[in-house]
């Protein structure tokens, strides 16, 4: 089984899991975003987050999601180990990515992964659809 990364939020409970691959997997083990570069985009391409080496990033530069190593900008989150890591589907084949906004500089201090989340069951859910009209 490939090793996961577990993704933190504010509260220390893992939201996403980091795959060997680049791919972000959901509580389930499905493909959820993936990572190009320093940017995270959705299962359909949409650019939806940046990366900062440990760290997913907001659009206004908070931080929403950390790994176990932490990000000096977020302070400490008291790390809730109990939710097992998945086993992680294979991702599929990454898509076109599209627009990339501006990036804003690191801002201090946590903002909620909610938005995030929501981005990516909403993507995951479209694609999902537009395969079983396919």
């Amino acid at each position: 089984m490939r090793k996961l990364v577990p993704l933190f939020d504010h509260k220390g409970v893992p939201q996403l899991w980091l795959g060997p691959d680049e791919w972000l997997y959901d509580q389930h083990g499905q493909p959820a975003a993936f990572i190009l570069g320093d940017s995270i985009f959705s299962v359909r391409g949409l650019h939806i987050a940046w990366w900062d080496s440990a760290s997913v990033l907001g659009g206004d530069g908070s931080v929403m999601l950390v790994t176990r190593a932490g990000n000096p900008w977020a302070g400490d989150a008291p790390y809730q180990l109990g939710r097992a890591s998945p086993a992680p589907k294979l991702g599929p084949v990454k898509p076109a990515v599209g627009r990339i906004p501006a990036r804003f500089h690191i801002r201090r201090g946590w903002s909620r992964p909610d938005t995030l989340m929501e981005q990516v069951a909403l993507e995951q859910s479209l694609k999902h659809r537009g395969r079983m009209a396919g």
